[in-house]
């Protein structure tokens, strides 16, 4: 870009931080006047419509500047009609400011607490920056010792027990967010290069169509997310690869902490202090999604968001609109959520007006959560079964799949294979007993608050019955996708992450509930303030626990090795790309690392038509045949003829074999692999091998 320089940068960012506060205060003057925090809902709603319009408007043309300008307009003008039909915007703020001039004017002691978690805060960063590696890292806590969990500890403690004291709102939230993108942020920290491989994926396509304005062929899927990436990229000239890896860690410790304490507050009528003291344990349970920025994770927030924005809604009914807003951005990003995110909307606003209508509409009642339950007990399954037909052209699957592979659900229920049955220390075996006890705990309190709320709490009687139907539909879901459904193109490991990912975000629904059953539970024990202090140190300790366990662990108990990309995975893709002449078909078989390093620099650069299908030029574990070749001839002997086998089905003259250092058996397989190949490459003084077999000419 011609005007790609740091000052444009600047100034990109700070107009459209002024351009979105702006419009998200007048919309909050015009609509939202006499809710909490109408400016900030107003920012919220304008950042929707940005999303969901600028969506609609990349389907039917492109994602461009001139088209993201006119997105800005679009929106600008749907505001200034509503301010126009709106005849009184005139609203005396005045109590507002009132609370928020004063927000930093600390007591002393309060004051010393809130610089004590600002330098615990900063030390743990900075300890983290200083062991960021562009090496092989299978957990990050293999950079980290126990200290730092123990300052971590210490930091969540006196965080938690700072909430207690202070009425300072904007100081207890500053932190909290803080401490999130602190818990969040380590593997963005920790891998510059990038965690996982997704990622990669998605950062080049959103690449792609920065260059282009769109990435054929276009569909409904992940429009959510490259468009945000698109905005932000051409808007603030901020590389596209930090924008990506930053984008749902950071959104999501500014967005989690904000809306549970005003749903807290404002929604179920707790207290300014409680709200903020429980906010961190939200925490409590491991949000996976919420350290790497994919579609899915992303959606996985909004998702959350919607669950806690309900509570407003019900109090304040203006505020269903950010909630369906939410709840569209939610399944333009990515279905999977998404789409229980609508069913959520949709079941509030139905669910809150049979309340209202109480007998009058009984049996429609009835019917409507009949329905609700048939249709949303197997809309994954459907959407599955309908896209396997429609676009794959796949026959239905037999019932009989059900009974075959029901132990694939209760699979979920065990410990994964990665757990060491030998005897360990006893801290491990607590750490993995409290990992089982963390969704049953949340689970029951959810429970006992129901119980308790119902009886006194009228207008939450639909949003207590719809959080629990909510739950429900989703590990029905996950039954019949990891049981009836089959992927041909996926391994049955593959194929049970849909199901998996099901499960995590049936927990969702019931963490306000979780919250507000800590408070009610708190308010019978902790009204005395000495007691406040271990009950902050215990909820540490949980807190560090679930920290612990956010993250892959590599520990006597479990070796769950995470994904990174290396320099030598960067350096070997480079290699293979400079080294192939132009005129030369290859093919790379290799980790799916390497696939993702060479994605990230090269995108989507070749595909070959064979008689198994469109083929990308990588080994990808996607049902490729050669991802299974590269298996082959990592674990059934380093045989030439294994590589021609797929040279000949694609019909190409060169293959190149990556075998990482990292990899089990690896001085075998490369002393053995040096005996068939034509030609060899060493990569970072060791750390890669990279094999060259030509394909003999006819």
């Amino acid at each position: 870009m011609a005007f790609a320089t740091p000052l444009f940068g600047i100034l990109g960012a700070v107009s459209l931080l002024g351009c979105i506060g702006l419009l998200g205060k007048l919309l909050g003057k015009t609509v939202f006047s006499k809710n909490p925090y109408a400016s900030c809902w107003g920012v919220v709603c304008v950042t929707a419509l940005l999303i969901i319009l600028h969506g609609a408007v990349y389907v039917v043309f492109a994602s461009t500047p001139v088209t993201i300008l006119a997105t800005f307009a679009a929106v600008a003008i749907m505001i200034g009609f509503l301010m126009y039909r709106k005849k009184d915007l005139r609203e005396n703020q005045t109590q507002t400011m009132k609370k928020w001039k004063n927000n930093f004017q600390e007591t002393t002691p309060n004051l010393i607490l809130f610089l004590l978690i600002l330098l615990g805060q900063t030390v743990l960063f900075v300890l983290l920056l200083s062991r960021a590696t562009t090496g092989v890292l299978p957990s990050p806590w293999l950079a980290v010792g126990p200290k730092f969990f123990l300052l971590y500890g210490i930091t969540t403690a006196i965080l938690l027990f700072y909430q207690c004291r202070t009425a300072n709102t904007a100081a207890g939230l500053l932190l909290i967010t803080l401490h999130f993108f602190l818990t969040f942020g380590v593997a963005t920290v920790l891998y510059p290069l990038g965690f996982g491989y997704d990622p990669f994926l998605h950062r080049a396509a959103e690449q792609h169509i920065f260059d282009y304005g769109f990435i054929a062929p276009k569909t409904p899927f992940y429009i959510g997310q490259y468009v945000i990436v698109n905005i932000l990229t051409h808007i603030t000239h901020i590389p596209i690869t930090i924008l990506d890896i930053f984008l749902t860690p950071l959104l999501a410790s500014l967005l989690l902490p904000f809306l549970a304490v005003t749903s807290l507050r404002h929604g179920f009528g707790i207290s300014d202090k409680q709200s903020r003291f429980v906010t961190p344990l939200l925490l409590f349970f491991p949000l996976t999604t919420m350290i790497a920025t994919t579609p899915h994770n992303l959606a996985n927030l909004f998702f959350l968001l919607v669950i806690f924005a309900a509570p407003l809604a019900i109090r304040h009914r203006a505020l269903y609109i950010p909630l369906v807003l939410l709840s569209v951005t939610s399944a333009m990003i990515h279905i999977l959520p998404g789409i229980f995110a609508l069913l959520f909307s949709f079941g509030l606003f139905f669910a809150l007006w049979f309340e209202k209508k109480k007998k009058s509409h009984f049996i429609g009642k009835k019917i409507f959560w009949i329905c609700c339950g048939a249709v949303g007990s197997l809309v994954i399954p459907l959407f599955f079964l309908i896209y396997q037909r429609v676009i794959q052209h796949l026959p239905l699957p037999s019932l009989s799949n059900i009974p075959k592979n029901i132990n694939h659900f209760f699979s979920f229920f065990k410990d994964p294979y990665y757990f060491s049955q030998e005897p360990v220390a006893w801290l491990w075996d607590a750490l993995y007993l409290y990992r089982k006890m963390i969704i049953p705990i949340i689970l029951l309190i959810a429970l006992l608050v129901i119980v308790h709320r119902k009886k006194t709490e009228e207008p939450f009687r639909p949003f207590f019955r719809l959080v629990l139907f909510l739950s429900a539909t989703i590990v029905v879901n996950a039954f019949f996708t990891s049981t009836w459904l089959t992927f041909p193109d996926l391994h049955v490991y593959d194929q049970l992450q849909y199901a998996g990912r099901l499960l995590h975000i049936a927990i969702y629904p019931l963490l306000p509930l979780f919250l507000c059953g800590i408070v009610y539970g708190l308010n019978r024990i902790a009204t005395i303030n000495f007691v406040k202090i271990p009950i902050s140190i215990l909820f540490a300790v949980f807190l560090t626990g679930s920290f612990y366990l956010l993250y892959p662990q590599s520990n006597p108990k479990v070796v769950a090795k995470g994904y990174n990309v290396t320099s030598s995975d960067m350096a070997g893709a480079a290699w293979i790309h400079n080294t192939a002449p132009s005129s030369t078909a290859y093919i790379v078989l290799s980790p799916i690392l390497t696939a993702a390093a060479s994605i990230e620099q090269f995108g989507f650069e070749r595909y070959y038509e064979t008689g198994e299908g469109n083929l990308f030029y990588y080994s990808i574990p996607t049902g490729s045949p050669l991802y299974k070749a590269y298996l082959d001839f990592l674990y059934q002997g380093q045989k030439k003829e294994t590589v021609l086998s797929v040279l000949e089905l694609t019909r190409t003259n060169r293959a190149y074999v990556v075998v990482p250092r990292y990899w089990d058996d690896a001085e075998h397989i490369i002393f053995s692999a040096k005996q068939s190949a034509d030609g060899w490459q060493e990569i970072g003084n060791g750390e890669m091998w990279i094999f060259t077999f030509n394909r003999p000419s006819s």
